[in-house]
């Protein structure tokens, strides 16, 4: 979809996290301009990551490997970009569910929960990134 063209969605409501804020034309619609981020998933998880940092500051406390980063570094930082990538490959999957990403969701809700102590609230909070970038 590219930088631009994520922009359209920024107006859009969330209702829910990662991919329950689409109508079901809406999923085919992005995935046809999906190639744009898988060639630059880095780049363009990087930014993803450095304006949840930046639009909620508080979210970068809760990434350890972050944290002390300062703000005007994080645009760039390969570790930022690498785990936008994963971020937004993880989208892709819940996206190509077309609706029917519970099972993704709840997985990667669980691990994050137990394993990293990422409250469920943050899955919003991070959509909201990926609408804005």
């Amino acid at each position: 979809m590219g930088r631009k063209n994520m922009a359209q969605y920024r107006n859009t409501e969330l209702k829910s996290s990662f991919g329950g804020f689409f109508q079901m034309a809406e999923f085919d619609q992005v995935l046809k301009c999906w190639d744009a981020v898988e060639a630059d998933y880095t780049g363009i998880g990087g930014d993803v990551m450095t304006c949840l940092f930046t639009e909620y500051p508080d979210t970068q406390k809760l990434f350890p490997k972050f944290a002390d980063i300062p703000p005007g570094e994080l645009a760039g930082n390969a570790a930022v970009g690498e785990h936008g990538a994963v971020v937004l490959r993880k989208l892709k999957e819940m996206l190509n569910a077309k609706g029917d990403h519970g099972y993704i969701l709840m997985s990667l809700a669980t691990s994050h929960a137990n394993d990293h102590k990422i409250p469920i609230s943050n899955f919003k909070v991070r959509t909201c990134a990926v609408a804005l970038v």
